[in-house]
């Protein structure tokens, strides 16, 4: 029979290694649930601002479903360092929409990422909104970060032009149907949009399902079609073109990355 003294060793030995089990984990994997769980890791010498050296530069972004370091039904945002994904500094969520009321908890601990830095900054600044309200700028200036990390290759590029531009615009919210105004440079959204609601009369009844962050990415194509590449010259179908081609570009990315988004229907008319 073991003495008394032996089993309070072989005790003490499974609680340490049950410990180091847990540490191990907290420190491994990021779950969304708490977005402290990733630690914050220095952003090598640079943050996701474009700065530093390529082979220092951090940039973020959702990976596609079938990407190594996705996990399976969540949305997963990745960490990289000169290109190369972090394996280890993932964070996952439910939706975009999850994934936004967690994102200034996240980023709040990522060394040397500042949000007065980042591009769609200055475009969240030109809400013309009531502060108190749900949908203030910071709700837009994540709404725009969710897209730069979801198609950094295109999206991105357009709201970092848009930002050198030099030039501005104003933006307002509204309850009805999106849609942008080249002669005031005025972008109006909605972004509690569920439907189109069409804008021509004999359409009206058939409104078709829609997206508040793919009618988001609609306006600010226009935008930067109307800031930057002389859109007040162009014509209502290559307008038409240019924006359709945008968002049906992100329903495409969203449904590949976002394991809630059921897509989006064609706007009535177009």
């Amino acid at each position: 029979m073991r003495k008394p003294s032996d089993l309070a060793l072989e005790g003490f030995a499974l609680l340490i290694v049950v410990s180091a089990v847990l540490i191990t984990y907290r420190f491994t994997y990021s779950d969304f649930n708490d977005p402290m769980a990733s630690p914050a890791v220095p952003a090598a010498k640079s943050a996701s601002n474009g700065t530093g050296s390529a082979a220092e530069r951090v940039t973020y972004r959702f990976l596609y479903s079938d990407e190594p370091g996705a996990v399976a039904d969540r949305l997963t945002l990745a960490r990289f360092i000169g290109g190369h994904l972090c394996r280890d500094i993932t964070w996952q969520s439910m939706s975009v929409g999850h994934w936004r009321s967690w994102a200034p908890g996240i980023f709040h601990r990522e060394i040397g990422w500042i949000a007065k830095d980042q591009p769609g900054w200055q475009i969240s600044r030109w809400l013309c909104a009531n502060e108190s309200t749900e949908y203030d700028k910071d709700y837009l200036f994540w709404s725009i970060q969710a897209l730069r990390f979801l198609d950094p290759d295109n999206t991105a590029s357009k709201i970092d032009m848009i930002e050198r531009s030099g030039k501005t615009a104003k933006i307002f919210l509204i309850q009805g149907r999106s849609n942008y105004d080249y002669v005031d440079d005025a972008l109006y959204w909605n972004p509690a949009a569920a439907e189109y609601v069409p804008a021509d009369k004999p359409l009206v009844g058939k409104c078709a399902k829609t997206d508040s962050l793919v009618d988001l990415t609609r306006q600010l194509s226009h935008m930067w079609h109307d800031l930057c590449q002389n859109g007040d010259n162009a014509d209502d179908q290559e307008r038409e073109r240019i924006t359709a081609t945008a968002e049906n570009r992100m329903s495409y990315i969203l449904s590949l990355k976002d394991p809630s988004y059921s897509g989006v229907q064609t706007e009535p008319g177009y």
